[in-house]
């Protein structure tokens, strides 16, 4: 009989400790979804309270279950406004107007160099994507792609906040960086190639 209670003991813990960790996955993904309605939040700060939450293989699950909330919500604002949001991008980012030149044939290929240069607001970015119509299969994917490096890197330098000088945070802040030094490189000579052919 004790070790009978002993054991339901076990398992209502360990199933309140399973609960605990789903409310708090479900919390921080509510919170990327406050993030895509507001220029306040820093995503990365999201990115990295998930690698102090939980275990790297769910943190990088949670990340991505949250980016796919926080790009999808501003692209289907941009979707039902059209025009309008272009207009309203353009006055007050008036650098958007980079983006038009950046596209290409392919969707997949164009939200993917953008979503990699992250120099652009995200939601700002998803935002026009939906206004100017492009299609959501290439959009979704192209973005979780593109953003993979967050899901992954930050929530590794979220666990290792307790010592900026590891190498984990070192290696994983490095890497972030030489990423988008690439893709800058990338969209540097995207531009100079366009202004040869003009």
């Amino acid at each position: 009989a004790k070790k009978r209670h002993r054991v339901r003991e076990l398992f209502t813990h360990l199933l309140a400790a399973e609960a605990a960790v789903g409310l708090a996955a479900l919390v921080l993904v509510a919170l990327f979804a406050v993030k895509s309605l507001s220029v306040f939040l820093y995503s990365g700060f999201l990115y990295m309270a998930a690698g102090v939450l939980f275990p790297l293989p769910a943190a990088i699950a949670v990340n991505l279950a949250g980016t796919a909330v926080m790009v999808t919500l501003p692209y289907l604002l941009g979707q039902k406004l059209g025009g309008r949001a272009v207009e309203y991008i353009l006055s007050r980012w008036p650098k958007a107007a980079a983006l038009h030149d950046l596209r290409c044939d392919s969707d997949f290929f164009f939200v993917l160099l953008i979503r990699l240069l992250n120099v652009f607001s995200l939601d700002m970015v998803s935002a026009y994507m939906g206004a100017v119509g492009v299609k959501y299969r290439a959009y979704l994917p192209a973005s979780l792609l593109g953003l993979a490096s967050m899901c992954v890197l930050f929530p590794i330098m979220g666990g290792s906040l307790a010592d900026v000088r590891s190498p984990q945070f070192l290696l994983s802040a490095g890497m972030h960086l030489a990423i988008m030094l690439v893709s800058c490189a990338v969209f540097y000579l995207r531009q100079k190639e366009k202004t040869h052919k003009q």
